[in-house]
C-alpha cells in the first residue's frame, strides 16, 4: 500500500516530509505523521474528495501548505494541483490529471 493512499496507516508522513522532517531534529516528535492521522482521525476531519483517490486529506494538506511555503506563481491553485501531479509520477508511477477544480473542491 502507498504511502499515499488514505488508508494507509502513514498516510501523513508525505506531509511531515515535506516540511524536511526528520527524526534528528529536536521537535520532530511535535508533529509527527501519526499526530496528524490521529487528530484528523478524531475531529472527523473530512475534507478531500470521496470518490476521488487523488485529493486525499493527507495530499490535501500537503498541497494546502505547499500554497503557504512558495511565492508569487508558485502559490497558485494551479501550481499547487502541479505539485500534486509530480508528486505521484515520482512515488506512484503513474500520471494522474491536473485538476485544480477538483484540489479547489477538496
Amino acid at each position: 500500500m502507498s504511502i499515499l493512499s488514505v488508508r494507509a496507516p502513514d498516510c501523513f508522513r508525505i506531509f511531515q516530509r515535506s516540511l524536511i522532517q526528520s527524526n534528528d531534529l529536536p521537535m520532530a516528535d511535535l508533529l509527527s505523521d501519526r499526530l496528524i492521522a490521529e487528530v484528523f482521525e478524531q475531529e472527523r476531519v473530512k475534507f478531500g474528495i470521496a470518490d476521488d483517490d487523488v485529493f486525499t486529506p493527507a495530499i490535501t494538506l500537503w498541497a494546502m501548505v505547499s500554497q503557504f511555503l512558495f511565492s508569487g506563481t508558485g502559490r497558485s491553485v494551479k501550481a499547487a494541483a502541479g505539485r500534486v501531479v509530480s508528486l505521484y509520477a515520482q512515488i506512484e508511477r503513474r500520471v494522474v490529471a491536473q485538476n485544480a477544480g477538483n484540489y479547489c473542491r477538496a
